[in-house]
């Protein structure tokens, strides 16, 4: 308890007294005598005892003392508590918790069935020393990384210097070794109490798993892919492991789950494990498909990372740069000789590994100077929904337009802000590949010399050249790198590639530097392989910074985040010199998802083989309270491992289940629903509609995203949208123009033809329809319901237009018959068990109906198990002609499966008849070809014929119904009074005095022939004739019959 004492304040000078003290009273008794024998007069004054001043030595001594108090005393409550009490008090605050997954999916019934291959990412893995210097006697087989990470604390120097690699070859240095933890300790924890695979390792054992099911795939994650195959041979164990655990559990396949860095190595290692030694594994080109049944990639920096790069020029992230922000120069100060960030460069500039997740696919994929994947993206933090709207107010309460910040992505580092933020045509960048670097600074200084970070070889020289190049894509940054850092990347690209590859078969792409690229390199020939892509979003994710000179930059690192940046807004995107995106954290949307989404969907040159890819997105919500822990909704990059969502459909697929049945795709929507308007007033000129138009372009380019355009154009582009003939027909030709160039679509007006007039006076007014609504595709799948309506126009020459979002009303479908129906086989027996199921009524009209819904019922249940499912068979069908194509290529085929395979392309080609059959009778299209059912173009066009085929209003008298119910009403009310009601008549009219002609009808109640049975149908759109053959004499006949007797 020593760092708990105060130090003992300087006592003052007893007062004097006397040579025998017998002038002493009680209250000097015990007190030590003077030395001196010498008397002294009495001060008449009392002594004033002086306090000591409160050093920062005694703060520090104190604030250590509190803490570690406090930890002993919640370490002490901890261990005596009951081990339920802890969820006791959560359930108390929270409410009950639901079970784990692996209770829940335990009692579904789900048990143990393919084994699992977990694939640790980077710093997550255990590390142990078996060799090393005299510093580090004693630790021996003791854990340098993860753990209680002791030996930090304790020889700080000789623990930088263990866990570095040599700079030339990128293995161990020359008397160390330092090896990967095994087993499934190796990872299930990375210091005690902070879980990285533990809950799902737990969760998994719920069902049935063991050791024998589960393998940690432990490496060392310091080394590049490959040196893991040259010093340990890890590829090769994992390769004989996994074959092992096939081999053993009765063939079912693995899962892989890898998360992370994890991800880019086993994607490495399913290119080696085809490959033909020395430098592959030999494995052949079909391991994969016999071995794995699928890979759920957790996490996984696909693309790269752009934290990669900030880690690598000046071993920055975001929290860093924070902490340097509120303790300048404390982390590159020589306090107690530390020199923390030089060091840790110094480290991580020797792992290979890093250069793996720099970003891959250059400005192609990531953006250049102007664009970026994410343009549009707004960083709003999410709120509570309320009925107010989303626009700003000024203090007269008027609404105002609030432009969001111009944000360019691409721009992965820019020095200065004002870069940043610039016009590209407005940046002067000063060429800095071809730069002289200068004097080198590490001649003048001792401890640069001895903390060798490459940046002691740049010199003056080189870092102005890098400064005033001012701007960094992701083509650049690769140039820049290597520039700063020419060793590390020289390493480097021996082992790793950034680029797209534009021919994949170049026998160049079979080198292992393009293995871990899923943009230069194929996936395996595995199409019963399948591919997720798991990652959490709604995390602001660190996407691109701002960058400036360091002060004194001779021995530190000469650049920095400049955390002055920021935006100007609170829910800006630029915070601290760092601009965020949508992301877990630590990988970025673009990332982690693109690649499942796009590059592999499907059968493309990176997806040969056409295995089935999957993204599952996890919206991230943090725990409400502390006990909570770190939650089991969480989408960050670590904590998403206890999310039970995700460790559900885990635990789903190692039982068996497959992407589809665990409902394939899952995207969570982006945060909020905003949209842009843009409002128009059209000039009068012709050369001023031209720069309207051209301005409408350039706005829509900024306003990425859902966007509607409204009122006035003073445009038209139909010739129906004018009662005359007075038309500017070249006006009209760059309306058209620019409503293809901008991709938008017209909201249909219901109620109107015309929206102004030009005078109210004159009895031959002009009519034109000048006000209209533009939206993009996006926003009209954002409100598939809106509708669009006019009101009188009171006070002007225009018509207000009304927009409602979401106005139709959802109906019951109604019965159709489709037209194919008579000619597939079974259809005529259905028809007539249907019709004579029911039991005639005494009403033959109610007979009749019945009848005919009975039939209707019939023929849908019918039509559902007869072709229902015609998309899945048409999938099948494919999927087996697929096979046996394949199977052609290496083996003659048997008479039976050329049969199967003939008989399957003819059942293939009528489906795929049957399903655009359908389709074009839905949506009344004559040119709808093959696959136009599944575009967006046809469900837009679908949604556009409900639309102008909405009523909206009906008017009767001076009355206006809008309501659905009395529309209904209305319309039953105003076809019951055309009919008619009958009455009895007094007066009848006498044919027989006019001497007309008579006639015999008794032929009508006589039963209908065969030829008058067949009822006829065209099709509007000169369909062939179709003849429908119903069985419906008897049920005319108890009907003409029913009303003779009515009548009579």
């Amino acid at each position: 308890m020593s760092l708990l004492r105060r130090r003992k304040q300087q006592q003052p000078p007893p007062p004097p007294s006397d040579g025998d003290g017998s002038d002493h009273d009680d209250n000097d008794k015990g007190k030590k005598p003077s030395s001196s024998s010498s008397s002294a007069p009495p001060s008449k004054e009392p002594t004033r005892r002086t306090k000591a001043k409160w050093s920062c030595v005694d703060s520090c001594c104190w604030l250590v003392g509190c803490v570690c108090s406090a930890w002993w005393l919640l370490l002490f409550l901890y261990n005596a508590m009951p081990a339920s009490f802890p969820q006791y008090v959560t359930e108390a605050i929270t409410g009950p918790l639901p079970d784990p997954p692996g209770v829940k999916l335990q009692k579904e019934g789900l048990r143990v069935k393919h084994p699992v291959v977990f694939v640790p990412g980077i710093v997550t893995g255990g590390l142990e020393l078996w060799e090393g210097h005299q510093c580090a006697e004693g630790l021996f087989r003791k854990r340098l990384w993860g753990g209680t990470f002791g030996d930090v604390y304790k020889r700080p120097l000789c623990w930088v210097e263990h866990m570095s690699l040599d700079n030339e070859t990128g293995l161990d240095k020359p008397g160390i070794r330092v090896r990967p933890v095994t087993g499934l300790v190796a990872a299930d924890y990375f210091v005690p109490g902070y879980f990285v695979w533990a809950v799902l390792i737990a969760n998994l054992a719920r069902i049935g798993y063991e050791e024998k099911t589960m393998y940690m795939a432990a490496y060392d994650w310091r080394l590049s892919f490959q040196n893991t195959e040259v010093r340990d041979q890890t590829l090769s164990r994992i390769k004989s492991n996994i074959e092992l655990m096939v081999a053993t559990n009765g063939g079912n396949r693995v899962v892989v789950i890898p998360h992370s860095m994890g991800v880019l190595y086993f994607l490495h290692f399913m290119k080696w494990v085809e490959a033909p030694p020395p430098m592959g594994g030999g494995g052949g080109p079909n391991w994969c498909e016999k071995h794995i049944k699928a890979v759920m990639n957790i996490g996984g920096p696909f693309l790269g990372v752009p934290k990669a790069v900030a880690g690598l020029f000046s071993s920055e992230a975001k929290d860093v740069a924070v902490a340097r922000a509120i303790a300048p120069d404390v982390l590159d100060s020589d306090f107690l000789g530390l020199q923390t960030l030089r060091h840790l460069m110094r480290m991580t500039r020797t792992w290979d590994s890093t250069m793996s997740m720099i970003p891959k696919g250059g400005d192609t994929i990531w953006g250049n100077l102007d664009w970026s994947p994410e343009d549009g993206l707004e960083c709003k933090a999410k709120k509570h929904k309320t009925n107010d709207t989303n626009d700003s107010k000024d203090t007269n309460g008027e609404n105002i337009e609030v432009q969001p910040e111009p944000i360019n992505y691409g721009r992965l580092v820019s020095f200065g802000k004002d870069v940043a933020e610039a016009p590209s045509s407005e940046i002067e960048q000063i060429e800095f590949r071809d730069a002289v670097k200068g004097n080198n600074i590490a001649h003048s200084n001792t401890s640069c010399r001895e903390i060798w970070t490459e940046y002691q070889e740049l010199g003056w020289g080189g870092i102005k050249a890098v400064a005033d190049y001012k701007v960094y894509t992701a083509s650049s940054v690769i140039d820049l790198l290597h520039f700063v850092a020419p060793r590390m990347m020289q390493r480097g690209n021996v082992h790793f590639s950034y680029g797209i590859a534009d021919n994949l078969d170049d026998p160049k792409y079979q080198h292992y530097k393009y293995w871990s690229n899923p943009l230069e390199t194929k996936l395996p020939n595995a199409p019963d392989m399948e591919i997720f892509s798991m990652y959490g979003v709604g995390i602001p994710t660190e996407r691109a910074y701002v960058y400036k000179v360091a002060p004194q930059a001779e021995c530190n690192i000469p650049f920095r985040i400049d955390t002055s940046a920021e935006g100007g807004e609170e829910n800006s995107c630029l915070k601290g010199g760092v601009y965020l995106a949508d992301g877990d954290e630590t990988v970025p949307v673009l990332s982690a998802g693109y690649m499942c989404a796009k590059g592999w969907r499907g059968k493309t040159r990176f997806n040969p083989a056409s295995s089935k890819t999957y993204v599952r997105e996890y919206s991230h919500s943090p725990p409400s309270t502390l006990l909570e822990g770190r939650g089991t909704q969480s989408g960050a990059h670590v904590d998403i491992m206890g999310n039970f969502a995700l460790i559900e459909d885990i635990i789903r697929i190692a039982a068996g289940a497959t992407g589809e049945e665990i409902g394939g795709d899952q995207f969570c929507p982006s945060n909020g629903s905003a949209w842009w308007l843009t409002c128009v007033y059209g000039p009068q000129l012709d050369h001023d509609k031209i720069q309207f138009l051209q301005e409408l372009r350039d706005v829509r380019v900024q306003c990425s995203g859902p966007w509607l355009v409204v009122e006035d154009f003073n445009l038209i582009y139909k010739e129906e949208d004018k009662n005359n003939s007075y038309l500017n027909r070249a006006m009209m030709e760059r309306f058209r123009r620019w409503i293809n160039d901008v991709g938008v679509s017209e909201i249909p007006l219901h109620g109107r033809k015309y929206t102004w007039i030009s005078s109210f006076t004159n009895a031959s007014p002009t009519l034109v329809r000048l006000d209209r609504m533009f939206c993009s595709l996006d926003w009209e799948d954002q409100f598939p319901g809106c509708l669009l309506q006019c009101d009188a126009s009171i006070g002007s020459d225009h018509c207000p237009l009304i927009l409602g979002l979401k106005d139709f009303i959802s109906c019951k479908k109604r019965f159709h018959f489709e037209a194919f129906w008579p000619s597939l086989d079974g259809f005529q027996e259905v028809v007539k068990d249907a019709w004579n199921t029911v039991q005639p009524s005494t009403c033959p009209l109610d007979t009749l109906a019945l009848k005919l819904k009975a039939t209707a019922k019939r023929l849908q249940s019918w039509s559902q198990k007869k072709f229902g499912h015609f998309k899945s068979q048409l999938l099948m069908a494919k999927e087996i002609v697929h096979h046996l194509d394949i199977a052609q290529e290496s083996r003659p085929l048997q008479p039976n499966e050329l049969w199967l395979r003939n008989n399957l392309k003819k059942h293939s080609l009528a489906l795929s008849s049957l399903l655009r059959t359908i389709s074009r009778l839905k949506s009344r299209m004559n040119w709808l070809k093959d696959g136009d059912a599944n575009t967006r173009l046809f469900h837009h066009y679908a949604r556009y014929r409900k639309k102008k085929n909405f009523i909206p209003k009906l008017h009767v008298g001076d009355q206006v119904f809008t309501k659905h119910e009395d529309k209904a009403a209305v319309v039953l009310d105003f076809y019951d009074s055309l009919i008619g009601t009958e009455y009895d008549r007094g007066r009848t009219i006498n044919l027989d005095t006019l001497g007309s002609p008579g006639f015999d009808l008794e032929t009508l109640d006589s039963p209908l022939s065969e030829e008058e049975q067949t009822v006829k149908f065209l099709h509007s759109h000169k369909r062939p004739r179709i003849l429908l053959k119903l069985d419906i004499t008897k049920a005319f006949n108890s009907c003409v019959l029913g009303l003779s007797f009515g009548g009579a």
